[in-house]
């Protein structure tokens, strides 16, 4: 009947919230209307999620955006899509106002028959009267309190000939939305809601008026109405979703993509197994070829190749992993790096013929050369081709509260003291941790002004915050991409999609991952400073194996800042299992994740490694699959396999079924699946209880479950990283921390290092660079990890090094005063022979001298520092922490050390003297992490250090329910509990814990 013309002032107002369309639709439906167009300012970010709510409601969905009337106006054009071309011709309009790029809308509009225009703009009217086809151009009414001004451009469109249309200028559903709608709008505008300017806010009556509403308002011209019927019946336009826009491989030696790819990999063969491929290796590439022929999947595979080949051109070591690791194809272009055939990884994971679209294929780079392989991708296929994906920042919890409450006038002072003790968890789930989380019983949310504040939160929970960009996604699109989907410039000048990856999925768009490792930069740095101080390249990837040294720190869980092995769950799992091969540490790396973990899986398959529990399957087939992980599915994979093996399914098949477990694509329903498993069991004479035990066994674990090919790749890089600690610990602990460390924060690596026997050095101004050092047993701290020391003055420090006194730093290097008072804090200055306050004299002296915070030095004849003393341990503690984060001169626990021996701690490289025992303890928090119990109850599990060993403490639920709320800030704490070892692992249960710090 009517279309509802959904105005977004910004595409990130109350209408375009994560369920605006499918709110917006549901209403128009409910309100009678046919039609529903949403355009949003510069933007068509939320088309496809129009169509699919509209196609869900029953309602044909009109796909439009509003751009500004000129240059610098505060009127909008509205423009909306007849046709295909008329798509591609906004798409392009909407990419140009996103980046910048100046452009005339009438003469775009210049005989444009695909577009309809609608503006209320009297100006752009006029103008635009003899470009626009006959037609197409329309005098935009608005109707809200009064009339009057829609009455006035009626008349005067008239007197030009301008046809009249009526719209809805809609912002929120309700009138009751407009509260929320303000607080968003103070947000945008960066004020608070009491100065919000009248125009800064829709009125009441900017909501999803229905038809009768809209025959009131517009009672006096009902011809309005009917142009705006007409023009709904017109915009049938609807996006082509579900195929894929694969682009063409353009740098062929052979006639077609499929005999290119054919040719490079059987040129690879022989390189990668120089004494011959096996029989099983030629079969799974007959297979996989066959699989990429039937699809049309060779050009996808061409191109990823180019990426990878640029990149190991350039010496950038690659990664390709998750389930294309699998791929026999893969691994012979250099792809991937582990060999499918030796480890036994299911292809058909990564692709079959019952999977209709494009396998995936990860690429990790690492993260400090990630950039030029992007910028490669670029010249390669072309800047209008490609771009980056866009994703979306959204409204949680703490973002929540923290924004409504600046909105609403609160201090950011009061504001911190509550958000920061927040959980990263969304609004929805504020009760829940309210009631049932220690740290966060006594917050006031129960009360006004907090009690409005998370209220409002709750309503905004999931709103789009901004547009960012996506890690790793790339598109390459096979002709235009500005004329398929809109773009706009995001963070850093880079181009990016103003759809994110499920839109970009669904209009069919091929989308590459190339993701920013650290552990790869840690790798890449750590080899190139090895061979550099041998002057050769001799230690290269493939010296990088598990060998005895490396075996030792795995199976004894020591492999801090070793990749994907550092967390404390997966290093108390190492020493639980005591791994010493490479499938073992594949099968640690998956049985670790969340799902087979908490479904108790983890605990069967530690018990039965260890000999501690037998190994049980409901049929022999299966013990016979899960021969290598103990009958027990840990993989993806295991689950293909099954129902290949029990039920009979193809393994295309069973990758269906596995995916429609995923709960991320239902294929076909679940009950479905399960006869067909029971069918397929039947006929393969598998015992009726023994084939529903399997089914519920799969249907329990197979949404959670990991890929086995995806867990083989890290491992690989795993082992890599702790080769290099085994063998190089002081220059891979160097690469570690240059490299912004991994799972925790530089302090704790600091104090790893010293564990490991490394000595700390300050960043001495004449011999530190920017980066870390690490050789002959010590560790430089870099000039990087000095707080307030901007890039530039690292860079002079570097360039006139070295220095002969602080009068000659201070004259050469020229810092800010704030800068050397920093240097000399953290033990930067120590080698001029002066103590720290002597220095902090001379800076000031300087200051003095000159009158301005920069520097210019001091002449050391006239200026001599008084004769005082150095500080006090604890104040150059305090003083290297404030300057660091962390401390240089010794552990900040030696501080405590009469405490610790007046509540008779005990050291915790001593824990397994005392297992079954109570002991106290003191530690340093290293980090901590909240789980539930298969109840669903709280727990907390706590890594931390003495001075002698780091340990795990553990707060279970009644303990965590007391002391929970203490555990605030690195400590240090007083704990006292049972000793316990589990397969070699021990922990602290906590009984009681005090913060003493």
């Amino acid at each position: 009947m009517l279309f509802a013309h959904l105005h977004c002032h910004s595409c990130f107002s109350f209408v375009r919230g994560a369920s605006a369309p499918e709110a917006l639709a549901a209403a128009a439906a409910k309100a009678g209307m046919s039609s529903l167009a949403l355009t949003e300012t510069g933007g068509l970010y939320s088309a496809v999620a129009l169509q699919k709510a509209c196609e869900k409601e029953g309602i044909a969905p009109i796909f439009g955006a509003e751009l500004p009337s000129r240059n610098g106006g505060e009127l909008n054009v509205v423009l909306l899509v007849r046709n295909e071309r008329g798509w591609a011709k906004l798409s392009r309009l909407v990419t140009a106002h996103a980046t910048g790029r100046e452009y005339n809308l009438v003469e775009e509009l210049d005989g444009c028959a695909d577009l309809y225009a609608l503006s209320p703009d009297p100006e752009f009217l006029a103008r635009a009267r003899d470009s626009i086809p006959t037609g197409l151009l329309f005098a935009e009414l608005i109707v809200h309190d009064d009339p009057g001004p829609a009455r006035r451009l009626a008349r005067w469109a008239e007197k030009l000939g301008i046809p009249p249309v009526a719209t809805n200028d809609v912002h929120f559903v309700s009138p009751e939305d407009q509260e929320i709608a303000a607080v968003l709008a103070a947000i945008r505008e960066l004020k608070t809601v009491g100065t919000l300017s009248p125009a800064d806010v829709p009125p009441a009556t900017a909501h999803l008026a229905t038809p009768a509403e809209m025959e009131r308002r517009f009672r006096w011209l009902p011809s309005a109405l009917c142009n705006a019927a007409a023009i709904a019946e017109d915009c049938r336009f609807r996006l082509e979703l579900g195929r894929t826009m694969l682009p063409r491989y353009d740098r062929l030696r052979e006639p077609t993509a499929m005999a290119e790819l054919r040719r490079r990999c059987l040129e690879s063969l022989p390189i990668r197994y120089p004494d011959g491929p096996p029989e099983t290796a030629l079969q799974r590439l007959g297979a996989e070829l066959g699989v990429v022929a039937r699809n049309g999947f060779a050009d996808y595979l061409l191109i990823v190749d180019d990426i990878a080949r640029e990149a190991e051109r350039r010496g950038v070591r690659t990664v390709g992993r998750g389930s294309a690791a699998a791929s026999i194809i893969c691994y012979l272009l250099r792809i991937t790096h582990v060999d499918p055939i030796r480890y036994d990884l299911a292809f058909e994971r990564f692709m079959n013929d019952e999977r209709s679209d494009l396998p995936d294929i990860d690429l990790d780079f690492p993260w400090n050369r990630r950039d030029e392989i992007v910028e490669f991708v670029y010249e390669r296929f072309g800047r209008e081709r490609v771009a980056m994906i866009c994703t979306y920042a959204t409204f949680r919890a703490r973002g929540g509260l923290r924004e409504t409450a600046k909105a609403l006038g609160l201090p950011d002072k009061e504001i911190g003291r509550v958000t920061k003790r927040i959980p990263h968890i969304i609004a929805g789930a504020l009760d829940d941790a309210l009631e049932k989380l220690p740290e966060c019983r006594d917050l006031p949310l129960q009360s006004e002004p907090w009690k409005t504040i998370a209220r409002v939160a709750r309503r905004i929970d999931g709103f789009p915050r901004h547009l960012s960009v996506h890690p790793c996604g790339l598109v390459v699109a096979p002709r235009r991409l500005d004329e398929i989907v809109p773009l706009e410039t995001a963070a850093k000048g880079l181009l990016v999609t103003q759809m994110d990856m499920y839109p970009i999925e669904d209009l069919g768009l091929v989308k590459i991952d190339l993701l920013g490792q650290r552990s790869l930069s840690v790798i890449s740095d750590t080899i190139e400073v090895v061979n550099s101080r041998n002057g050769d390249e001799s230690l290269g990837y493939d010296d990088l194996t598990l060998d005895r040294p490396t075996m030792r720190l795995l199976r004894t869980g020591r492999t801090m800042g070793c990749f994907y092995v550092e967390s404390p769950g997966t290093r108390s799992l190492l020493a639980k299992l005591r791994v010493e091969d490479f499938m073992l540490l594949t099968a640690a790396s998956s049985v670790i994740r969340p799902g087979p973990s908490d479904s108790g899986m983890m605990k069967s398959f530690v018990e039965r490694h260890c000999g501690r529990e037998p190994v049980r399957c409901p049929h022999p087939k299966m013990e016979e699959l899960l021969r290598e992980t103990h009958g027990v599915m840990i993989y993806q994979e295991d689950v293909l396999r099954i129902a290949h093996e029990i039920a009979g399914m193809s393994m295309g098949e069973a990758d269906l079924m596995r995916r429609s477990m995923t709960r991320k694509r239902q294929h076909e329903p679940i009950d479905r699946m399960r006869e067909r498993f029971l069918n397929g069991a039947r006929e393969k004479k598998v015992p009726a209880d023994a084939a529903e035990e399997i089914w519920r066994q799969i249907a329990s674990f197979a949404g959670y479950a990991f890929c086995k090919s995806h867990s083989a790749s890290f491992a690989q890089v795993s082992i890599q990283s702790t080769h290099l600690r085994a063998h190089y610990p002081a220059e891979f602990m160097a690469a570690v921390l240059s490299n912004g460390g991994g799972f925790y924060h530089a302090g704790a690596y600091i104090e790893e290092a010293r564990r490991m026997g490394l000595r700390i050095l300050p960043p001495y101004v004449d011999k530190a660079r920017i980066h870390y050092q690490g050789r002959d047993g010590a560790l430089m701290v870099g000039l990087m990890a000095v707080k307030g020391l901007s890039l530039d003055a690292m860079e002079r420090i570097v360039e006139h090094q070295p220095f002969e006194d602080p009068g000659d730093f201070l004259a050469r290097v020229r810092p800010a005063r704030d800068e050397a008072e920093a240097l000399a804090a953290c033990g930067a200055l120590d080698r001029f022979g002066h103590s720290r306050p002597q220095l902090m004299w001379l800076i000031q002296k300087g200051r003095n001298e000159t009158g301005q915070d920069v520097l210019a030095g001091i002449d050391p004849q006239r200026t001599r520092a008084p004769d005082v003393p150095d500080y006090p341990l604890a104040e150059r503690l305090r003083r290297e922490m404030e300057t660091l984060d962390f401390t240089i001169t010794a552990h900040p626990l030696v501080l405590y050390r009469e405490r610790a021996q007046k509540e008779g701690v005990i050291d915790a490289r001593n824990l397994g003297r005392h297992v079954g025992r109570f002991v106290t303890t003191i530690g340093w928090l290293v980090h901590d992490k909240r789980t539930t119990t298969y109840r669903k109850d709280y727990m907390k599990f706590l890594s931390l250090e003495d001075l002698t060993a780091a340990y795990e403490a553990v707060l279970f639920p009644q303990a965590y329910d007391r002391f929970g709320g203490m555990v605030r800030g690195r400590g240090p704490y007083i704990l006292r509990g049972k000793v316990a070892r589990d397969a070699g692992a021990l922990s602290l249960s906590v009984h009681e814990l005090q913060n003493i710090g």
